[in-house]
């Protein structure tokens, strides 16, 4: 990703926020740039971007940094991060059996309850304006542990950096849509992920018009994204079913969950971390 600052004054650490070496994992991906201080140079060092991550060999060359540094625009994903913890709860609630004199067993909640659920949290992300960049989908999805395995990942970056970003971001984004739409089996997500990274990955150009109606909608949409949010009034004007089911949903949000005044949030502008495209 084309982020704004390679490198960042001493002066301007204003900018960053320090994290400790140990909270770094492999494997996990990073948001926003992460810097590196050059104490000689008095200099912040961008050594990764958005959507990067570490391999155990990559982080153990950085074994004698005690802190890495990270815009501040991490905190600005918290809700995201947020609400993907909370659903994954949801997604894998297990009834607990309580054994008591009576006997009575904590039944599992319908799967209305669950999606109905969902969407209020997944609702609340939308933004006044109700317009979504697909990027924030990723930290959802990651913090609801829909995760893809090391070997795709070290496999896919290798190949091509682009591709890799674009398969990462729209494999959350239909998972993103999907939930939206009321599927919340866990199974059944973790797969979208996959094959939907993998589609992406392989550069297929098949007809997608025997795709099902969900990655039909999810590449439409994604497509419109190379320009500008997705808003939620764009499902209005797609004639497919799903569209609309998903326009009238996000009706819904607009009336029951959405935050007054919620800032919106863009990676680009003066508050963003990318350049403009």
């Amino acid at each position: 990703m084309n982020f704004k600052k390679r490198k960042l004054l001493k002066s301007e650490v204003h900018l960053l926020r320090a994290v400790s070496r140990a909270s770094i994992k492999p494997y996990r991906f990073l948001f926003t740039p992460l810097y590196v201080f050059l104490r000689k140079n008095e200099k912040y060092l961008a050594i990764k971007g958005p959507l990067d991550f570490f391999d155990p060999i990559e982080l153990e060359q950085f074994a004698y940094v005690d802190s890495f540094y990270v815009h501040t625009f991490i905190d600005r994903l918290y809700p995201f991060e947020s609400a993907g913890r909370i659903i994954s709860k949801i997604l894998n609630w297990k009834p607990r059996i309580e054994f008591a004199a009576d006997f009575q067993v904590a039944l599992k909640p319908a799967p209305y309850e669950i999606s109905n659920a969902v969407l209020g949290y997944l609702g609340s992300l939308w933004g006044s304006q109700m317009q979504m960049e697909p990027f924030f989908t990723v930290p959802l999805i990651e913090s609801i542990e829909l995760s893809l395995d090391s070997d795709t990942l070290e496999d896919s970056r290798n190949l091509d950096v682009g591709l890799f970003e674009d398969a990462l971001i729209f494999s959350a984004w239909i998972v993103f849509l999907g939930l939206m739409l009321g599927q919340c089996d866990y199974h059944y997500l973790h797969d979208l992920r996959k094959e939907s990274f993998q589609y992406i990955i392989e550069g297929s150009t098949e007809d997608t018009s025997n795709f099902d109606d969900l990655y039909q909608l999810a590449l439409w949409s994604f497509h419109i994204s190379k320009e500008r949010a997705v808003r939620f009034s764009d499902f209005e004007n797609n004639p497919t079913l799903i569209s609309k089911k998903l326009f009238w949903r996000l009706k819904r949000v607009d009336f029951e969950f959405k935050i007054e005044g919620a800032e919106e949030l863009s990676l680009f502008g003066e508050k963003g971390i990318l350049d403009a495209v």
